[in-house]
C-alpha cells in the first residue's frame, strides 16, 4: 500500500504560500524539462529552477 512521505502536505502547503507571497515567481525551465525522480520509491522532483521577474 503506497504512503505519502511524512512532510509532503506540509510541503504543499509551503509552496503554495510561496507562491502566494511571491507571485512573481515563476519557473526558470518549461514544466515538461523538470527533472523527476522517478527510480525511487518516492516520487519528486530533483531540482525545482525558478527565477524571479
Amino acid at each position: 500500500m503506497p504512503r505519502a512521505a511524512a512532510g509532503a502536505g506540509r510541503a504543499a502547503v509551503g509552496l503554495a504560500e510561496l507562491v502566494t507571497r511571491l507571485p512573481q515567481l515563476r519557473l526558470a525551465i518549461p514544466a515538461d524539462e523538470v527533472p523527476l525522480r522517478t527510480d525511487m520509491l518516492v516520487y519528486g522532483v530533483h531540482s525545482l529552477p525558478v527565477a524571479w521577474s
